[in-house]
């Protein structure tokens, strides 16, 4: 039972197939052949494949993987575009075309049909982005009109910073709603104040 390999294996893991070629683990599609355990994409030249449970030769440890399609209502930033996922289609076997809702304004990404590839490659700075001290949804670090930056800028007490803080990121994370509810759950408690 050592170093045995079970089945299924999780979406996103990276594997060693064919020689010793490493590959990720990618969801089957309808058109897959029958009787495919999985869809797989190549590390070394992006190339998906199909294949059997047996070609499974060993599970890799993988860092910072990322699937497609994106879920929609994901945030992400690449250099195409930022903002977050509004729909998915598929194109091509692993090709995937995204409908992107722009971070900063109300209107979707002006691309051709409203749509934008999001490859691997333009998604790497999504994971790069510093979520401690320059989150995106704050507007980001080379931001001038960063949320901090403003509070700082007009020495906001507590309550307006608060304020405006889920005024300004409301709608670039998941709830707008609860957000602009929290917003003024601490407006009118600096209001009782006065």
């Amino acid at each position: 039972m050592e170093n045995k390999i079970q089945h299924p294996i999780e979406n996103g893991t990276l594997i060693s197939v064919f020689d010793g070629k490493k590959a990720i683990i990618y969801p089957l599609l309808a058109s897959s052949p029958a009787g495919a355990a999985y869809r797989i994409k190549f590390k070394e030249n992006g190339d998906f494949a199909h294949i059997y449970k047996n070609d499974v030769e060993e599970i890799l440890p993988i860092e910072n993987a990322i699937l497609h399609p994106l879920p929609i209502g994901t945030e992400v930033f690449s250099k195409t575009v930022d903002g977050h996922i509004l729909s998915a289609t598929l194109v091509k076997d692993g090709m995937y075309l995204y409908k992107v809702k722009h971070k900063y304004s109300e209107r979707v990404f002006d691309v051709p049909s409203g749509y934008v590839f999001l490859s691997e490659d333009e998604l790497k700075k999504s994971l790069k982005t510093d979520m401690v001290n320059h989150p995106q949804h704050y507007g980001g670090k080379d931001n001038p009109m960063e949320v901090i930056k403003i509070i700082d800028h007009y020495q906001l007490p507590f309550s307006l910073g608060n304020t405006l803080k889920y005024i300004l990121r409301a709608d670039k994370k998941a709830n707008k709603l609860e957000d602009l509810k929290k917003a003024a759950w601490y407006l009118q408690h600096e209001i009782t104040k006065l």
